[in-house]
C-alpha cells in the first residue's frame, strides 16, 4: 500500500508507516529533499498552484494499490492537494483528512482549511476517490489525554498512524467469526475510533453526523478467544448499544498475538459534514 503525505503534518504522520514493511512511503511538501519526496515552491495562493512547476518524478515508482493521501487542511501546501491527486488518480485514493483546532487558526488559515475541508468531501462522494477519512485532532486530544507541549502533536500523530495501520490490518486479515458488511457504494465519507471492550465505550476521531454504517473489529488475544466464556456476550451487547444511534452495524473478530485484546470502529455516511447544505 501507498502512503503519501502532503505538508508537514501530512508527512509527519506518513513517516510513522516507514516502520511497517507492506507500506511505500511518499512525502510532498516545501523544498523537500530525499528519496520518494516531491518538492513544491512556496505560493501565496491558487493562481500560483496552477502555474507552479512541480517536479512529480518522486512519484513515479507508485504503485496501482490503495494510496493513503494524508494532509491538514490549513496549510498552504493543502492548496497543491488536487494537482498531485489529479496525478495519482488512477490509484485507490484514500484521503486522510486531520482536522486542526479551528480556535489555534488565524482567519486565512481558517478560509483555506474550511475550504479545503469541503472540497475533499464533495470530490470523494462524487466517487472521486475511493474514501476520505475524517480525523479531528480535538477529539484525539480528549482520548490522549493531557501531555506536554513538546509531545503533544506527536502523540497526535502516532495515534492517528498506529489506527489506520491497525485497522488496515483488520480489514485485510481473515475473520474467526463476524457478520462484516461491505459498505455501501454511496458511504465513502468515514471515521475511526477506538473502542473500549470492558466498558462498551466507542471513541471516535471524528464527530461524525448521520452515520449510516459502522464496522466494529475486534482484535482478540488468545486467552479472550479460548478462556473468556462471556466476550460473545459482549459483543452482541456492543452491537445492540451502537445501534442506537447507527442502525446498520456489523462486526469482525481477527486473531491477536499482542498480549492485550484491542477493537476499533470505522463509521461510514453520505453526507457532507460541517456544512448546512448536508
Amino acid at each position: 500500500m501507498n502512503v503519501i503525505g502532503l505538508g508537514n503534518p501530512g508527512c509527519k504522520v506518513a513517516s510513522l508507516f516507514e516502520k511497517y514493511s507492506q507500506y511505500s512511503v511518499y512525502y510532498c511538501d516545501v523544498d523537500i529533499e530525499g528519496e520518494n519526496s516531491v518538492s513544491i515552491q512556496s505560493f501565496n495562493n491558487a493562481e500560483e498552484v496552477e502555474k507552479a512547476e512541480i517536479n512529480f518524478e518522486g512519484l513515479k515508482e507508485l504503485s496501482g494499490e490503495e494510496t493513503f493521501f494524508i494532509l491538514a487542511g490549513s496549510g498552504k501546501t493543502s492548496m497543491a492537494s488536487l494537482r498531485i491527486l489529479e496525478t495519482i488518480k488512477d490509484r485507490q485514493i484514500i484521503v486522510v483528512y486531520i482536522r486542526p483546532n479551528l480556535a489555534l487558526l488565524n482567519e486565512e488559515e481558517r478560509l483555506l482549511e474550511r475550504m479545503t475541508y469541503g472540497v475533499l468531501q464533495e470530490y470523494t462522494r462524487s466517487g472521486i476517490f475511493k474514501r476520505i477519512i475524517l480525523v479531528e485532532n480535538t477529539k484525539i486530544e480528549e482520548i490522549i489525554g493531557e501531555t506536554s507541549l513538546v509531545e503533544h502533536f506527536n502523540v497526535i500523530n502516532k495515534t492517528i498512524a498506529t489506527t489506520l495501520h491497525m485497522l488496515n490490518y483488520l480489514m485485510h486479515t481473515p475473520h474467526i467469526m463476524g457478520n462484516l458488511l461491505q459498505p455501501t457504494e454511496i458511504n465513502r465519507i468515514c471515521t475511526v475510533g477506538m473502542f473500549d471492550i470492558k466498558t462498551g465505550k466507542e471513541q471516535p476521531f471524528f464527530e461524525m453526523g448521520h452515520p449510516r454504517e459502522k464496522h466494529l473489529y475486534y482484535l482478540l488475544n488468545n486467552k479472550d478467544l479460548t478462556e473468556n466464556r462471556n466476550i460473545l456476550k459482549h459483543i452482541n451487547t456492543h452491537v445492540e448499544e451502537l445501534k442506537k444511534k447507527c442502525k446498520s452495524v456489523s462486526f469482525a473478530v481477527v486473531e491477536s498475538s499482542y498480549e492485550e485484546s484491542y477493537a476499533y470502529t470505522i463509521s461510514y455516511t453520505n453526507m457532507v459534514q460541517g456544512f448546512n447544505y448536508c
